[in-house]
């Protein structure tokens, strides 16, 4: 921003005054003068470097009146140069002073964080929130309005991007990376397990960990682990998901069984044996007893195997 240079031009014609006026009346000695105040007395006040050198050259005879105002020119105008070289540069550094004011950070930043909060879940409004910038030394002009919006995918938890902008009085942008944490109750290995342990309540715990953070199927109540196989070995404090867990074998190869097949308000129990092992839901293979033929069905929640109604 420039600034006035109405005291620029005022300060070049009170030069250009100055010496006008010096030069009308610089010539106060004329030759006669200067010879007599160089054979003055001790007393006389202390000369300036210009009178001693007209005091000097009347002696040779050529002071003159018209000389000593050329000299005072020369001599005023290499100062009227400095000033007039030096003034500018004063100007220039008042006007640096007048610093534009920026938008401050902190509203940057309140801005970014009541959006986001604004886009989240009811239940999710005591999420933790953490805006990223603007850098220390990154200067914004004031902003009548800030507005703010989400660039690229809207993620509500996690790490998204929001664009902060303004329109008026200077338009300008900018992009912070935000962070939400949302903390959430996980069920996790309270010890080391092996791949096909029964979990029991004393295996697991539940801690606050950031939902953004769980992988995907990750249980968050123990009952519903509870009495479940381990597929696969899992470490302490390890997150327990729906794929880690099997339900516990309740048919055996070998193990006589209950075959049931029923439709149309029908229902035909025979005695089976079962020829694998199988956890609930699975399906698998069963011989009947009675008439040695192989089937096929799905193993309940009491370890019955439900077959389907033969036409």
């Amino acid at each position: 921003m420039q600034g006035d240079s109405r005291p620029l031009l005022n300060m070049r014609a009170t030069v250009r005054r100055v010496v006008r006026t010096l030069l009308l009346k610089g010539g106060r000695y004329t030759r006669r003068e200067a010879v007599s105040r160089g054979a003055g007395t001790a007393s006389r006040p202390k000369r300036t470097t210009l009178e001693r050198f007209f005091v000097a050259s009347a002696r040779y005879g050529f002071a003159t009146r018209h000389g000593y105002r050329h000299a005072l020119a020369r001599h005023l105008a290499r100062w009227a140069a400095l000033v007039l070289l030096v003034a500018p540069l004063g100007l220039n550094l008042a006007a640096a002073k007048q610093v534009t004011a920026w938008e401050p950070g902190d509203s940057i930043r309140q801005v970014v964080e009541q959006f986001v909060r604004g886009r989240l879940p009811e239940a999710s409004r005591d999420a933790r929130i953490t805006v990223q910038g603007p850098a220390a030394g990154l200067h914004f002009p004031r902003c009548a309005r800030l507005q703010a919006q989400n660039f690229g995918a809207a993620n509500p938890f996690g790490a998204q991007t929001v664009e902060v902008s303004c329109a008026a009085p200077q338009a300008w942008s900018l992009y912070l990376p935000v962070q939400v944490a949302m903390p959430q109750g996980a069920v996790v290995a309270a010890r080391a397990l092996s791949a096909g342990h029964v979990l029991a309540e004393a295996d697991l715990a539940v801690v606050q960990r950031d939902l953004a953070s769980l992988p995907a199927g990750a249980l968050t109540a123990p009952a519903a682990a509870i009495g479940q196989v381990l597929q696969y070995s899992v470490a302490a404090g390890q997150s327990i998901t729906q794929s880690m867990l099997a339900g516990p074998q309740l048919v055996h190869d070998g193990q006589s069984v209950s075959l049931v097949a029923q439709g149309q308000g029908v229902r035909l129990v025979a005695l089976g044996k079962a020829m694998e092992n199988g956890r609930q839901g699975q399906t698998i293979l069963a011989r009947n007893v009675q008439s040695g033929r192989v089937v096929s069905g799905v193993v309940d929640a009491s370890g019955q195997i439900l077959v389907a109604m033969q036409p």
